[in-house]
């Protein structure tokens, strides 16, 4: 992404707008990485994992930022089918717009508030859109014998032939 870099040390997803206002009209890219929490039925964010965001903010008016990125985050769950530990990767693209409480005509828009901006609302809900409701371990699971309850992953059972 081109514009300006700014790495965040503190592992926080907040950013100095007078970053972005010191870019005058070029975006400013910021790579944030921190943990975050977040569960649906199947899966969650893996525990003390790090959740990146690599994004690119840019002033689209006066009062409002257009923030265009990538979420990376790490997943964990159980396997509906053979109800072993299934994991993964979420690459997720955003594209959200941030913009002052008192222009909020709409609920989809994030607030922005003062010289800062806070990202990991947006982070969060990203994830929770993209964790897998009905994780599997792996798209060609065989599950588990509906008669002993072997794990079918491991091989045959005898059960049923």
């Amino acid at each position: 992404m081109a514009g300006n870099l700014a790495m965040n040390t503190n592992r926080s997803f907040t950013v100095n707008l007078t970053q972005l206002s010191k870019s005058k009209d070029s975006p400013l890219h910021v790579v944030l990485s921190g943990p975050i929490e977040a569960k649906v039925t199947g899966s969650a964010i893996k525990p003390n994992s790090q959740v990146t965001l690599d994004c690119r903010l840019e002033q689209v008016r006066s009062n409002s930022v257009l923030v265009t990125g990538l979420v990376v985050a790490s997943w964990i769950g159980e396997c509906v089918r053979c109800l072993e530990v299934a994991q993964g990767v979420m690459e997720i693209e955003v594209r959200e717009l941030f913009a002052k409480k008192t222009d909020l005509d709409d609920e989809l828009i994030y607030p922005l508030e003062n010289d800062f901006i806070e990202l990991e609302p947006m982070v969060r809900d990203a994830c929770l859109l993209e964790l897998p409701q009905l994780a599997l371990c792996m798209t060609t699971c065989k599950g588990l014998c509906s008669e002993c309850g072997a794990n079918l992953n491991e091989g045959p059972c005898g059960c049923i032939e």
